[in-house]
């Protein structure tokens, strides 16, 4: 483990790095090698990394858990969930996770904050869409503006929330509680990117995106501007704070006098 702050290039920067052996804990996470191909509009304000293991990679880290804890109720607990994801969405985790991977992006720049998610197997892809599309209370739409295909799709909650077993579960007092808007329907809203989909809270995110021109490679911001290497990190997060030395000094003056005020001294 490194631990690192000083200031490089007119900028203050702290690098906290983990660097482990294939052995140990560290098998059961995946081994991940990252090409990142999104794109940013304008100069991004901080990058994220989420690396996205396949079915097997997960499978593998559950066997080597069952190993470390003597526990053989992993896997089936596992198989079960999976099935239980399958029913209430129409698409098991298995699926998402042989679908999109090796890594998901988040990041904000010049127009919003989106997710960048790469598609790993298209047909599959394709086909999770029409399965999504199929299960009851959803919608789809798809617009093409200035070349550009905008997709949205409305689920209903039940299967990410069950409401109606919710309701069950509350008393008479708190069943106005599974009626709030985060059991209500959910709203998807992106864009395809080359290999990418770029997904944004809201559409007109997407669409200030596109206008702006999203021709900043993240992987380059990174490696060059941020100077760190993304290419093998299983969980990474990189940031600007805009004026970061002005509200550094600032902060230590304010320390020194709260300092003084307890010391009684001036």
């Amino acid at each position: 483990i490194t631990l690192g702050m000083g200031t490089a290039e007119g900028k203050n920067r702290f690098l906290l790095r983990a660097d482990m052996p294939h052995v140990g804990i560290r098998k059961i996470l995946p081994r991940v090698g990252h090409s990142l191909q999104v794109s940013a509009a304008g100069e991004p304000r901080f990058a994220g990394i989420i690396s996205v293991p396949t079915e097997e990679q997960l499978i593998q880290a559950i066997k080597e858990i069952e190993i470390i804890s003597s526990e053989n109720a992993f896997i089936d607990g596992f198989l079960e969930f999976n099935q239980k994801t399958k029913t209430a969405h129409g698409v098991s985790l298995t699926e998402l996770l042989n679908a999109y991977g090796p890594e998901l992006v988040v990041f904000g720049d010049s127009a919003a904050e989106f997710i960048g998610v790469r598609v790993r197997n298209s047909q599959l892809h394709r086909t999770i869409v029409g399965q999504l599309k199929s299960t009851q209370g959803a919608k789809y739409h798809r617009r093409d503006i200035s070349g550009i295909t905008y997709h949205h799709l409305t689920l209903a909650n039940d299967g990410i929330i069950p409401v109606e077993e919710l309701k069950q579960e509350l008393s008479d007092e708190t069943k106005w509680l599974a009626d709030l808007p985060i059991f209500g329907r959910k709203h998807l809203f992106w864009v395809e990117s080359g290999d990418y989909l770029v997904l944004s809270s809201i559409p007109q995110h997407l669409m200030d995106r596109q206008s702006a021109g999203a021709g900043t490679s993240i992987s380059d911001w990174l490696t060059q501007t941020q100077h760190v290497d993304p290419s093998n990190a299983l969980l990474m997060g990189s940031f600007t704070i805009p004026n970061a030395p002005r509200h550094l000094y600032s902060a230590y003056l304010n320390g020194l006098m709260y300092l003084a005020d307890l010391t009684g001294t001036t």
